[in-house]
This record gives C-alpha cells, sequence and structure tokens, in this order.
C-alpha cells in the first residue's frame, strides 16, 4: 500500500470516529435532556394535546345550546352578536383558567 493510501484511509478512519464520537454524545445529551424533562416524548406530547383539543372543543360546542334560547327571545343582530362574543368570551375565559385537563 502506498503512502498516500495509508494516510487517506487513517484519515478516513479518524473522521468516522470522529463522527461516530459526535452521534453517541448527541444520544447521551438528548437522554439527559429527557430525564431532566427538559425534553418530552412526542407520545406525551401527543396525548397532552388531545386532551386539551377535546376540551376546548366540548365546551365550544356547548355553546350553541347554552345562548339559544337567550337568542331566540332577542331580536336586534347587534343584541344576537354582543351575547354571542361573551359566551365565546366567557367559554375561553374558563379555559384558560384551567379548565384544560
Amino acid at each position: 500500500m502506498s503512502k498516500k493510501k495509508a494516510v487517506d484511509a487513517d484519515s478516513d478512519l479518524v473522521a468516522e470516529q470522529v463522527r461516530l464520537t459526535k452521534a453517541r454524545a448527541d444520544k447521551l445529551e438528548l437522554e439527559l435532556k429527557e430525564k431532566a424533562r427538559s425534553l418530552i416524548a412526542t407520545d406525551e406530547v401527543e396525548r397532552l394535546w388531545e386532551g386539551v383539543v377535546t376540551t376546548v372543543k366540548s365546551r365550544l360546542l356547548a355553546i350553541p345550546s347554552a345562548v339559544a334560547p337567550t337568542l331566540a327571545l332577542l331580536g336586534e343582530p347587534a343584541d344576537v352578536q354582543e351575547h354571542l362574543a361573551r359566551a365565546i368570551e366567557d367559554a375561553l375565559t374558563e379555559l384558560s383558567r384551567g379548565a384544560i385537563s
């Protein structure tokens, strides 16, 4: 084997060792972050967000039946709009105060 080929092979080996060392360090860092709870598993995030979306959806879908009797008595579009806006704001306020689980 020529000297140049030997140097190239050594250089490739060193580069591969550096890459492998970095990959191991990156993996260890991710594991440590997860243990420190600064990194959350995606399945846990998905489960939590599913709960949030379900709660928000349920609360917003409850608005029409809650306000329909009052809206039926209101004659002015401005009054209907104001009542709907208030009901939506109330729902959002309730959700923002930790009603989301």
